[in-house]
C-alpha cells in the first residue's frame, strides 16, 4: 500500500523483485528464530555476514568493475554501510529477535516502510497520499491486533 501511488496501477518488475526480497526476507526471520534459540545472536550475526559476503563476493566481481581507487574513493561510504548501516543494525535486528515472538517481530520490521516514509517527509518535505495513509493505519492496526492475548 505505501509504494503504490495510486491503486490502479498494475504490477511491473520492482514489485515483483520486491515480493520475492519480502518471501526471502521473512525465510530469513524464520532462520533467525530458529538459530538463536541454540546460538549466541551475536555469533549468528556474525555467521550471517561472513556467508551474505561470501555469497555475494563472486557476483560483485563478475557484475561489477572494481578498482582499488573507487574503493579508496568510496571508503568512508563502505565503512559506514558495513559497520553503521549493517553490521549494528542487523545485529540489533538478530538480538531483538531473541526475545521477540516470530510474528511480531515480523509486523515490526515490515514498519522499516513507514519510517522511511515519515523521513521523507521530515527530511525531503514529500507529501503522502491518502492512500499511503490508508496503508500506515493498516500497518499500525496490526501491530495492535498482534499484541492481543491469543
Amino acid at each position: 500500500m505505501l509504494c503504490r501511488p495510486s491503486p490502479g496501477d498494475g504490477f511491473n518488475f520492482g514489485d515483483v523483485c520486491m515480493l520475492g526480497a519480502a518471501f526471502f526476507c521473512s525465510l530469513q526471520m524464520i532462520a533467525v528464530d530458529r538459530g538463536v534459540r541454540t546460538i549466541d545472536p551475536v555469533r549468528l550475526s556474525c555467521m550471517q555476514f561472513i556467508i551474505a559476503g561470501l555469497v555475494c563476493i563472486p557476483f560483485g566481481i563478475v557484475f561489477e568493475s572494481i578498482t582499488w581507487e573507487a574503493v579508496v574513493d568510496c571508503l568512508i561510504p563502505i565503512l559506514y554501510a558495513a559497520f553503521g548501516s549493517c553490521a549494528l543494525g542487523y545485529t540489533f535486528q538478530v538480538v531483538g529477535q531473541k526475545y521477540t515472538p516470530p510474528a511480531q517481530a515480523a509486523i515490526i520490521l515490515s514498519l522499516e516502510t513507514v519510517f522511511s516514509l515519515f523521513a521523507g517527509m521530515i527530511f525531503y518535505r514529500e507529501i503522502m497520499s491518502l492512500f499511503e495513509y490508508a496503508g500506515c493505519a493498516v500497518m499500525f492496526a496490526a501491530i495492535l491486533v498482534s499484541q492481543k492475548e491469543q
